[in-house]
């Protein structure tokens, strides 16, 4: 009969431990797709944008123009980041918080806008800046989306340098 007792113990505790953990785990590998799904969709910005830094640099002057194996190795480089960002935008659906999926929709639609301007210079120069700025911004969002402090926290630590700067202007007022 004790044997019992021991072995039933034995299952009980697996079991509560289970319930315990497995959910923990769950949020962990959870987090671990978000934070892949983000690194993908931020290279991929990332090579594009380092593409479009190369056109703006020919555009601007200060750069000649590449041959056409190297203008080849650039389009294909951007076509497949481009894919790869439009794939994080279908495919991390799931994974991104709303914020990051309006943002990357707008950047697609930025694209496509910047495709119907007239002229080469304008074109390059849209892309560039759209790119730029969807990076800046996804770069938060992913800050903001994967952070595992409470949003109360990161307030606190924005606004409490602030007040410590306040404090010196008043000691140096109390002090002259």
């Amino acid at each position: 009969m004790p044997m019992l007792h021991i072995v039933v113990s034995i299952l009980l505790g697996a079991a509560l431990g289970m319930v315990v953990v497995l959910p923990k785990l769950r949020l962990e590998m959870r987090w671990k797709q978000k934070q892949e799904a983000y690194d993908r969709v931020l290279d991929a910005l990332h090579e594009m944008q380092e593409v479009l830094n190369h056109e703006v640099e020919i555009v601007v002057g200060e750069r000649s123009e590449d041959d056409d194996e190297r203008a080849q190795v650039n389009a294909t480089a951007y076509r497949v980041a481009k894919k790869e960002v439009v794939r994080g935008r279908v495919l991390g659906g799931y994974l991104f918080n709303r914020e990051a999926q309006r943002r990357l929709k707008e950047y697609l639609r930025d694209l496509d806008v910047a495709r119907n301007t007239q002229w080469a210079d304008e074109f390059v120069l849209a892309r560039h800046n759209a790119t730029h700025e969807c990076v800046k911004d996804m770069i938060d969002i992913a800050r903001r989306d994967l952070s595992i402090l409470p949003r109360w926290w990161y307030w606190i630590a924005r606004r409490l340098p602030k007040a410590f700067d306040k404090l010196r202007i008043f000691r140096q007022y109390d002090e002259d």
